[in-house]
């Protein structure tokens, strides 16, 4: 016999449009929650030497969810709220709320995607925090580090720089010695600028590294390696940048330390992170 009346689940596989609705709009509410933490850290990119590129990693995180949007849409469709959503909503709203009123940047910009992350969770579900994953780990890009925490990588980065790129052109017979982040070329003293530390290219690098590792890579531990070789690279790249500054000042004097030629090391090598980033994704393939 046809009838007419519509299977038990067909309703559930279709999804009810008005609970779409209202849960498109927690969603949204969620994300208008984020605009203070936003523009606390719109001001620190402003002011940040590492991340002016972060104002392109909400845009990116966009775009990442425009192309999981069938995989959204059939979440917030089909998806059941988390059993203890409500609880997650509340934690993470109470941290991004605290961490806007003491002013701290780091803090209120990991509670942006925590704060999606925990509304997504409490409207449908792990099925929508799944589906939405990939952009909210994403987001956490465009978080500066604590002060403490970059003051020691920049430390650290720049001191191994400078031993591998001293040892290195010691081993090429170039009479020159290093103390701290000084370099000491016959006749000359080059000082290692924070630019050259490897922390501005691993920065950069590192949201590269995971675009490419997204669209140019296949499967988990494919892609954690594209990701993690943005380390190394970082680290080479300004290894390299530095070894071809003590040449040319050992060579042709100490201008070339400066100016335009030397500034231009510093595309060259985001330039060179690139191509050898691509490459990495393509060999894992």
């Amino acid at each position: 016999m046809v009838t007419d009346a519509a299977s038990p689940g067909s309703a559930s596989a279709g999804g009810d449009p008005a609970l779409f609705r209202a849960r498109t709009a927690c969603l949204i509410l969620a994300l208008a929650a984020c605009l203070p933490g936003l523009l606390q850290l719109e001001f620190l990119w402003q002011h940040s030497e590492y991340l002016g590129h972060a104002y392109l990693i909400p845009l990116t995180a966009i775009y990442l969810a425009f192309l999981r949007r069938e995989a959204l849409a059939a979440a917030l469709r089909s998806g059941r709220p988390g059993r203890f959503g409500v609880a997650a909503v509340f934690g993470a709203a109470a941290l991004e709320a605290v961490a806007v009123l003491a002013q701290n940047g780091s803090i209120a910009g990991i509670g942006i995607p925590l704060l999606i992350g925990a509304t997504a969770y409490a409207v449908a579900g792990p099925r929508l925090l799944r589906a939405a994953l990939v952009s909210l780990l994403f987001l956490l890009l465009m978080v500066p580090p604590p002060p403490f925490l970059q003051d020691r990588m920049l430390i650290g980065l720049k001191a191994l720089v400078v031993s591998v790129s001293v040892g290195i052109l010691q081993q090429l017979g170039f009479s020159i010695a290093a103390s701290g982040n000084r370099i000491f070329v016959p006749q000359s003293e080059l000082l290692v600028a924070d630019a050259c530390s490897g922390l501005t290219s691993l920065v950069t690098l590192a949201p590269l590294a995971v675009v490419v590792a997204y669209f140019l890579s296949r499967g988990t531990w494919r892609r954690a390696l594209v990701v993690l070789s943005a380390v190394p690279i970082a680290i080479l790249g300004n290894v390299a940048r530095v070894i071809i500054t003590v040449v040319l000042v050992s060579r042709f004097g100490v201008g070339y330390a400066e100016g335009l030629l030397h500034d231009s090391f510093g595309l060259a090598t985001f330039v060179l992170g690139t191509g050898l980033l691509i490459g990495v994704a393509r060999s894992l393939r």
